[in-house]
């Protein structure tokens, strides 16, 4: 049992006194780069902040099996064909199940727009992924109709 005197317990005491009251373990000096109080910021920009990253119509690969990979091709080549053009980032998400198939996930700028199960066979990933570009197209073309001025072409589309 250590006793009150005893020099450890007198070093411990007086380290947990010290950081309680300075509330900061080490002194600014010691502090590396990455310990800064300040954290670092961006450039200001001339003109504001931007708005969109330039990645528009890219569409980004996140699968891991080859019936991911067979899908991805084939929805890649079928966007190509499409004539929207998408400003944002298109995400083909894959998670594989223990059994046949895998659950494809379609992100448009970080949002879930179209969520399938894909087979090896009957159809293949290739005749889906075809389907689902269009899918996919129309569903972004709505989404960005709003988006897209001040609504003058909307209503010329109408009349």
């Amino acid at each position: 049992m250590a006793r009150s005197g005893d020099p450890i317990r007198r070093t411990v005491t007086i380290v947990l006194t010290l950081l309680t009251a300075s509330g900061n373990p080490a002194p600014a000096s010691e502090a590396s780069g990455l310990e800064r109080e300040t954290p670092l910021e961006a450039p200001s920009l001339p003109g504001g902040t931007l708005e969109n990253d330039g990645l528009d119509n890219l569409v980004v690969r996140r699968t891991i099996t080859a019936l991911g990979n067979r899908f991805y091709d084939a929805f890649a080549r079928a966007w190509r064909d499409q004539t929207i053009e998408a400003r944002g980032v298109i995400t083909v998400e894959e998670r594989p199940w223990m059994s046949e198939g895998t659950e494809v996930v379609i992100r448009y700028q970080h949002e879930v727009i179209q969520r399938l199960r894909v087979w090896p066979r009957n159809p293949g990933p290739e005749e889906v992924a075809e389907a689902t570009a269009a899918r996919v197209a129309q569903i972004i073309q709505r989404y960005q109709r709003p988006l897209g001025g001040n609504g003058e072409g909307q209503q010329g589309l109408e009349e």
